[in-house]
């Protein structure tokens, strides 16, 4: 007979309690993420004199700027980060006997470069922070090259039995905008005009679309062997019966042959 549910029981001393240990491991996980977080902007008060304000606080209420000051870079950071959520939730969940070799090992590649990309966007690595800490322009972009090609030498075989064009088409739109961000402003428009900047954050965000739908499609090939199965063109091989069903097979007595 089923236990039926009880709210008293679910919120007892004993049934929180369990809970708590249950939750232990995500408890620590929020703690050393919180501390990640907090310790920089800690240090820097106390050593940069960078006020807590300036840099915790919403920067349109710092700015005292219209509601909409940035929401188009805003969007294309969360996106960037969604990417990142569906890497990493694929990579928990893959199974052992996944079908498609070295999938752990484009999921971390693919999980690595994507969070540096998010984080070069939200904290302008390539175009503030690291050429202020003494890396030129043209060794990121060389890096940037080296760790796409590598990628894609790397996992060409996986990448043909996912939505390649896809992520193709991201590679385009993405490299569009970094080319356009490179380029002299004058040779193409005004510096600043509203073409320019249409057109370069424009590319970029349709990229990191893309980059998200890619992934979203990886994760759905990951998690469903079966549709995995049929990219492998493996949909017609005939499925072995679990060894527990075929020794209850074997252990059917034989039905007695009746005589016409």
């Amino acid at each position: 007979m089923e236990k039926t549910f009880s709210l008293l029981d679910e919120i007892s001393f004993v049934a929180i309690f369990n809970k708590v240990k249950e939750s232990t491991n995500y408890l620590v996980l929020a703690l050393i993420f919180s501390t990640i977080v907090l310790t920089p902007a800690i240090l820097a008060r106390s050593f940069y004199d960078m006020s807590y304000s300036m840099q915790m606080r919403d920067p349109v209420v710092l700015l005292e700027g219209p509601l909409y000051t940035g929401w188009f870079s805003q969007l294309g950071c969360a996106l960037w980060f969604v990417s990142v959520g569906f890497c990493f939730l694929s990579l928990q969940l893959i199974s052992k006997d996944h079908p498609m070799p070295r999938m752990r090992s484009f999921l971390i590649y693919s999980l690595a470069l994507t969070t540096f990309l998010g984080a070069d966007d939200m904290f302008l690595l390539h175009d503030e922070i690291l050429p202020y800490l003494g890396i030129k322009e043209n060794l990121i972009a060389l890096g940037y090259f080296l760790a796409v090609v590598g990628y894609l030498l790397l996992y060409f075989k996986v990448i043909l039995k996912t939505q390649y064009i896809v992520l193709g088409l991201a590679f385009f739109f993405l490299g569009l905008s970094l080319s356009l961000d490179r380029l002299p402003g004058q040779k193409i428009f005004t510096p600043g005009a509203w073409q320019s900047v249409l057109i370069e954050d424009g590319a970029k965000m349709i990229g990191i679309i893309l980059w998200a739908i890619y992934f979203y499609s990886v994760s759905k090939l990951t998690l469903k062997k079966k549709t995995m199965l049929k990219y492998l063109g493996l949909k017609n091989r005939p499925m072995l019966m679990p060894e527990s069903q075929n020794q209850k097979k074997s252990k059917l007595p034989d039905t007695p042959h009746r005589e016409n």
